[in-house]
């Protein structure tokens, strides 16, 4: 009879098909609500480090404004002008490398510097990625071309612009000096009608935006009508950019910048200017050579409409 009762209460602590298949629903439910928050929080943690990144590279271009009178960032002149340093030179002698050296780069590099054009950017023997600070990619940035995802605003170069100056009333905290290129794309800069080209204007989400760096050396998300106001203080309303566009391609303003090629640099002590046609650190040469007749119209018109920088 004692041991009738025992297995009666053996069986009574187990559980019935109707309850384990209540605790199932249980977890799954919790599993669909603690999932995507988990995601979220990832990717919000994500997109903080990317901010974190944009910050390092603010610090390190304020050592460069520093020691260059206050230009954004490194630019060398050629026959055509001022032009940026970017897939035009090889990966040692682009503008990461002058910002941010990596110590432990090869040097002298392991390829034919003399024999390198864009042309060859692809080539394995030109693979950037050693001469490239980790802190230029975001964690959000799967495998991107040319091991970065920041890339420059050349209008900075374009329309004079220092660090400690004011545009039409716009202060340093709203210019971009950097934001985030899509993954596939091989640009260093963001020059004239490349935005949409070059930018990734929702690399965190629809709600966030993209990352930026801004003149002043802060880091903020922004969509992406605010995120134009700040490419070109000159044109904030972006009009004049796309009747250029419409009308004439890609084209840039002559100004003076200072020259960062050795060259230059043993020749003046590093304060070299010249005045010329900027063109994109990734622009053929061809290109540039197509957009020479029409750089009076396009000075011209930039000169007409915008006053000088003012010190703040």
């Amino acid at each position: 009879m004692t041991a009738r009762k025992s297995s009666r209460a053996r069986r009574r602590r187990g559980f019935s098909l109707i309850e384990l298949l209540v605790v199932l629903g249980i977890i799954v439910i919790l599993l669909a609500v603690l999932i995507p928050v988990v995601g979220k929080v990832r990717r919000g943690a994500r997109q903080t480090k990317c901010l974190a990144n944009l910050r390092s590279v603010g610090q390190a271009l304020v050592i460069y404004q520093n020691e260059n009178k206050g230009w954004a960032f490194p630019v060398k002149t050629d026959a055509f002008g001022v032009i940026g340093l970017g897939l035009n030179v090889p990966p040692h002698e682009r503008w990461p490398m002058k910002v941010l050296p990596v110590t432990a780069a090869p040097s002298p590099p392991p390829y034919d510097a003399l024999g390198y054009d864009m042309e060859r950017m692809n080539e394995p023997q030109y693979d950037p990625a050693a001469y490239t600070a980790p802190v230029l990619t975001c964690p959000d940035d799967d495998e991107p071309r040319m091991a970065h995802t920041y890339v420059l605003n050349n209008h900075l170069a374009d329309d004079e612009i220092r660090a400690g100056k004011t545009v039409k009333g716009i202060s340093s905290s709203e210019v971009i000096v950097a934001g985030e290129k899509k993954s596939r794309s091989h640009d260093y800069y963001m020059e004239w009608g490349d935005y949409d080209r070059v930018v990734d204007p929702l690399k965190h989400g629809a709600a966030t935006g993209s990352n930026y760096l801004y003149l002043d050396g802060h880091a903020a998300p922004a969509l992406p009508a605010e995120a134009r106001r700040g490419i070109d203080p000159w044109d904030p309303t972006g009009l004049l950019a796309v009747f250029l566009d419409d009308t004439v391609g890609n084209l840039h303003a002559g100004t003076d910048v200072p020259d960062t090629s050795p060259s230059a640099t043993n020749a003046t002590s590093g304060n070299a200017t010249m005045r010329g046609s900027p063109a994109a650190g990734n622009d053929l040469p061809d290109r540039r050579q197509e957009q020479r007749p029409w750089r009076a119209l396009f000075t011209w018109l930039r000169e007409a409409a915008r006053p000088r920088a003012t010190e703040t």
